[in-house]
């Protein structure tokens, strides 16, 4: 079966590949690969949709270095993997199974390359493994994907995983055509769990459609940075293309004062089209009336203080609502913290 999946796609091989020269060949391709997916539905908190279309056109080029998180979850996927392998529906199984036997429950071949789908060639998939063995849906193919993850970022999360690994798993899916996945987990380097990932249909219309909006804003992108030679016709004509994906503002802002430091140009604009004063005038509007709402929180502040003071307490516990909900805290030790819902 894996030889019929195989057959059907183009791969592009990194057999023998270090991370340099893997990363060389990935950056190459023309498309969107499952680690950029979340980032065109803003869920990459590190990047915005428009840094990595200056990216993918040429304009920019993305920073190369690796985390310690991921040089970490790099070597530790083989031992996750076999994790995996044993797992029998709980850990206490899986451990035993992992001690004592060579029978595996679970298997996935490993891909030595970059998966492309002609019917979707704007979208590449990395895979960590193609599912061959499963106990339940026996030699069906599958999608495994393997991460590393700390308690704290799984918190964060409804079943512990962030949306930009499902939106990732859900591409890998639709690039190989496989209808069912397993997320491979070890939490703070302690905590394994297996998690199947349910295969939306409209998560997957939602990538092909954003994938070749995306795609096409870049392939203009790139014939623009070869045709035109003067940069502010250019920087013009890329800032026209760029997506409007409702990014992070505090992305988009790091990112454009980032981008603004390379222009050695300076200049002036001498006669701005009124919607230029009218924002211009609206932050410094907004920026007073924060001023203003921020002293009136440290007064509030303040007096929270010294009834907590006057008590000798550390915490407030406001209980809980009508339906049993926490409405929330005060905490106040190295730092005062206040939680309220509802």
């Amino acid at each position: 079966m894996l030889k019929r999946l195989e057959r059907r796609l183009n791969i592009v091989s990194t057999k023998g590949m270090n991370r340099d020269q893997w990363l060389e060949t990935r950056n190459g391709l023309s498309g969107i690969g499952g680690s950029e997916i979340g980032t065109l539905f803003a869920l990459n908190p590190w990047k915005s949709a428009v840094e990595l279309f200056y990216h993918k056109v040429g304009y920019m080029t993305p920073k190369p270095l690796e985390s310690e998180s991921a040089f970490h979850g790099t070597n530790l996927e083989n031992y996750i993997r076999h994790l995996w392998e044993h797992y029998t529906d709980s850990v206490e199984g899986m451990m035993q199974s992992f001690n004592t036997s060579q029978n595996t429950l679970r298997k996935a071949r490993t891909v030595d390359g970059i998966l492309i789908n002609p019917k979707y060639p704007f979208l590449f998939a990395n895979v960590d493994g193609i599912i061959t063995k499963h106990p339940v849906y026996n030699n069906k193919l599958g999608v495994l994907e393997i991460k590393t993850i700390s308690h704290r970022v799984s918190e964060m999360w409804e079943h512990g995983i962030p949306p930009a690994y499902l939106f990732q798993i859900h591409l890998y899916c639709l690039v190989t055509g496989c209808e069912y996945a397993e997320l491979a987990s070890l939490k703070d380097g302690q905590f394994f769990e297996c998690i199947p990932i349910p295969i939306s249909r409209d998560i997957q219309e939602n990538i092909i459609e954003r994938g070749q909006d995306f795609m096409r804003r870049v392939t203009l992108g790139v014939e623009a940075m070869q045709n035109i030679l003067n940069e502010d016709e250019l920087l013009q004509y890329l800032s026209e293309l760029e997506p409007d994906y409702k990014d992070d503002p505090d992305l988009l802002y790091q990112f454009y004062s980032e981008k603004h430091k390379q222009r050695l140009s300076e200049n002036i604009i001498e006669e701005p089209d009124p919607e230029l004063y009218l924002l211009a005038k609206e932050h410094s509007t907004l920026g007073t009336q924060i001023k203003a709402l921020e002293k009136e929180q440290t007064t509030i502040k303040v007096a929270l203080q010294r009834i907590m003071e006057r008590h000798g307490a550390q915490v407030v516990n406001f209980g809980k609502d009508q339906e049993g909900n926490p409405k929330g805290r005060i905490t106040w030790r190295k730092q005062f913290r206040i939680t309220v819902t509802g």
